[in-house]
């Protein structure tokens, strides 16, 4: 009965993510959670729908992974859909399964239909700005939404439905990676420990506004001529257009000295070290966890009052917050710092304060896992209220 449901430690949790690559915030994220949750109270399975770098790196951490294609209930995915509920629902209670927590927002109908139909409680994490949510089944289906952002949960506020059962947890980020490691890259790529370095991390994608930052480098150059910028990401598959533009606004403009594009890096926390300035002059950002991530590493942060971001960047002492597409803005920031070593320093101090305060691994898990047990404390008792009335019934 409910009393022994309570009882047994550590409950397990199936995290659904709908896809399998590891490049993204969402599943980083992922790998932040499932290595992080006390196992004395929680184990976790992750579902990912094939193979790939994201189920690799799960299991070298050494989680248990299903690989299991899920499918949409489309006019041709039907047949397979209703053959897979109750599939799921057969395999969420064999493997004992307590909650459900669907970590991207393209949940799956299959598993929410099944994990409801079992009484299995439905987490659904949302990473991205939702349209009409009301119209999404996971979202009406879920017994808590999660947000990642104020600016992200707005629109389920706005929801007389759904408003009750929205919160906001903000992404953590692995402090100790950015504030351990002294080492930088300038000796790997052979620059010297005076020439400022300007970083950008990030997908090549329009959104990033990469092509605003180049050309405010182009004018930073004129009063810094040693002036480089780093660019660590790469565009998404089958959308080389824009990094292809980006690049050639480069030759353009002459800066191929000035600017270098060093691809996909796993190495992420030494180049924030390696950077005096982190830009990211984004049109749109969800959260902003590489703005955390830039702050945890004491580098000063010129950014867009966009999404998520003024969440992080709190105040104007924490960091510089501009418009997007405004090349002369972010310029005139970026060389408010390059010229400026002490202001680099007190910005850096104060950043990494805060960042630790707000966005560390022991926040968040704390809240995700609080969560977590007034959702099954919130099972139990119904179970508890169900089994009484029974009793009355008999």
């Amino acid at each position: 009965g409910a009393g022994t449901m309570s009882a047994r430690h550590p409950r397990t949790v199936l995290y659904v993510n709908s896809w399998s690559s590891a490049h993204g915030g969402s599943s980083t994220s992922l790998i932040d959670v499932v290595g992080n949750l006390d196992p004395e109270r929680y184990r976790s399975v992750v579902m990912c729908p094939n193979e790939g770098e994201l189920p690799e790196r799960l299991r070298e951490l050494g989680m248990r992974v299903l690989v299991r294609g899920i499918h949409r209930p489309t006019r041709e995915e039907l047949h397979r859909f209703v053959v897979e509920v109750p599939l799921h629902w057969r395999w969420l209670r064999s493997e004992g399964i307590d909650l459900v927590h669907g970590n991207t927002s393209a949940s799956r109908r299959s598993i929410v239909q099944a994990a409801v139909s079992a009484g299995i409680p439905y987490i659904q994490h949302v990473r991205n700005v939702a349209r009409n949510p009301a119209a999404n089944y996971g979202y009406r289906m879920a017994t808590k939404i999660v947000c990642n952002s104020d600016a992200t949960a707005e629109v389920f506020r706005a929801e007389p439905s759904l408003c009750a059962k929205t919160m906001t947890i903000y992404n953590a980020v692995d402090l100790a990676r950015y504030e351990t490691e002294s080492d930088t890259r300038r000796a790997e790529l052979g620059v010297d420990a005076s020439r400022p370095i300007v970083g950008f991390v990030g997908q090549i994608v329009p959104r990033k506004g990469l092509t605003t930052l180049i050309e405010a480098i182009a004018t930073v150059a004129t009063r810094v001529p040693d002036v480089l910028l780093l660019v660590l990401g790469t565009a998404p598959p089958g959308e080389p257009e824009y990094e292809a533009e980006c690049r050639r606004l480069v030759s353009a403009l002459g800066l191929e000295q000035q600017v270098r594009f060093l691809g996909y890096r796993r190495d992420v926390p030494a180049f924030m070290r390696t950077f005096d300035v982190f830009a990211l002059p984004t049109r749109s950002e969800p959260f902003g966890k590489v703005v955390i991530e830039a702050m945890a590493a004491s580098c000063p942060v010129v950014t867009t009052r966009v999404g998520g971001i003024p969440e992080i960047v709190t105040s104007p002492e924490l960091g510089t917050l501009i418009q997007p597409d405004d090349a002369a803005a972010l310029s005139t920031a970026l060389l408010d710092f390059l010229l400026d070593p002490g202001r680099r320093a007190a910005f850096g101090a104060r950043g990494r304060a805060s960042a630790r305060d707000r966005f560390g691994m022991e926040t968040m898990l704390h809240q995700l896992q609080a969560l977590y047990d007034d959702v099954l404390s919130g099972v139990a008792r119904a179970g508890a209220a169900s089994a009484l009335r029974e009793e009355g019934a008999a």
